[in-house]
């Protein structure tokens, strides 16, 4: 009877340790878009949630976002159309922002600004990607492209 508890101990221990090691699976469910708005954003912006210590695999992942966002938009960036921001997801200090967001450990999310209007929608087809850097750049592009141009 007394190695129950143990057994117990051991099974949770394994469940911890497995749930803790498991950051380069795909991190996030596909999402949906709700309703549409017409025209162009006022502004857009690119919100990327990330561990703080992640696993070489999702770290050139916020690597490749950002080459695309200041290379590629750097105008956006300097007119104020495109802000990007970068979201430590297990410092407790951000704990409201996934809250906002509902976000994962890792996830990217694109907010359009109309006005007083914001729509946020999470971008989960980079993680199918990750593995191929030119393809992902290239998704990223033509997603930014999309959204700031009101095609999404």
């Amino acid at each position: 009877m007394s190695k129950l508890p143990n057994m117990l101990f051991a099974g949770l221990l394994a469940l911890l340790v497995v749930s803790l090691t498991s950051g380069c699976a795909s991190p996030a469910p596909a999402q949906t878009i709700e309703d549409k708005p017409e025209g162009a954003p006022d502004r857009l912006e690119i919100v990327y949630f990330h561990r703080a210590n992640p696993c070489h695999c999702l770290a050139v992942v916020e690597e490749y976002i950002r080459a695309v966002v200041y290379l590629d938009f750097n105008r956006e960036l300097d007119e104020g159309k495109l802000v990007y921001k970068s979201i430590v997801s297990d410092d407790p200090a951000n704990r409201n922002m996934l809250a906002k967001y509902r976000a994962y450990l890792f996830q990217l999310f694109f907010t359009e600004y109309r006005g007083k209007q914001e729509r946020t929608y999470p971008v989960d087809g980079i993680w199918a990607l990750r593995d191929s850097p030119e393809k992902l750049k290239s998704y990223l592009r033509d997603m930014i492209r999309k959204s700031l141009d009101g095609e999404l």
